[in-house]
């Protein structure tokens, strides 16, 4: 019973707190980010990357690393490889990819196969680290990926999964920060407003926003786009809206 109390306060802090942290002089770098705060989410397949590519301020993709071929794969689980769809092959097919802005979310990054992703996806352009973010919640992989060059993006879980406070959560969290030194933060969007109020120097990108379009769910993008320092809000829409 007490469980179950602390899960639904922790629930109340996560919805309801308010912004009580002055982020109003907290500047998104343009160089890395452009202008548009609203990615596209899941765009695992040529047509979506190539169709949403030029609407949306960046892709997000997801990724699984085959040791055995030493190849990346665009899929969610390493068994999609067998669509035989490499990551190579998926940015070559975008017309704008020497300017495009990419989230890649790596399934199965650790520390033991960073540097062999590292190395494949440096490959694919001499400018794709400062534009690509490699995500990740394994400390290891993070800082070896760092130690490569890339933007990291260290991703955040939710305290009330593992029965934490939320002070608890910020100290841990504030002493990852302190060692990983990422280039950002991600949680899901119910993270919003703790997460950009916690830690008003670090940009903040959301995911796994509402997946239908509708004018309910794009208000509430729209609110997730407020705060100064929340950089990117991955959505499924087949268009971007206007924030």
């Amino acid at each position: 019973m007490k469980k179950i109390f602390f899960l639904l306060i922790s629930m109340i802090l996560l919805s309801c707190q308010q912004h009580s942290v002055n982020i109003d002089n907290f500047q998104i770098d343009t160089n890395v980010y452009g202008g548009n705060k609203i990615w596209a989410h899941k765009a695992n397949d040529t047509l979506a990357a190539q169709a949403k590519s030029c609407q949306f301020g960046g892709l997000e993709v997801d990724i699984t690393y085959s040791a055995y071929q030493n190849q990346l794969f665009v899929g969610h689980e390493l068994s999609d490889s067998t669509d035989g769809l490499t990551l190579l092959m998926w940015y070559n097919a975008i017309a704008n990819r020497e300017t495009c802005r990419f989230w890649f979310d790596i399934k199965n990054l650790s520390a033991d196969n960073a540097d062999s992703i590292c190395a494949l996806i440096e490959n694919l352009s001499a400018t794709i680290k400062k534009r690509a973010f490699i995500e990740s919640q394994s400390d290891e992989a993070l800082l070896k990926v760092k130690k490569q060059g890339f933007m990291t993006l260290f991703w955040v879980n939710n305290p009330y999964w593992d029965g934490e406070s939320v002070e608890e959560w910020t100290a841990k969290i504030k002493n990852k920060i302190a060692v990983l030194q990422p280039s950002a933060l991600s949680s899901w969007y119910q993270m919003y407003p703790l997460l950009s109020d916690s830690f008003p120097d670090m940009a903040i990108h959301y995911w796994h926003t509402p997946m239908e379009y509708s004018q309910k769910n794009a208000a509430f993008t729209r609110k997730l786009c407020r705060p100064r320092n929340v950089a990117v809000v991955l959505v499924d829409y087949d268009s971007p809206i206007d924030y």
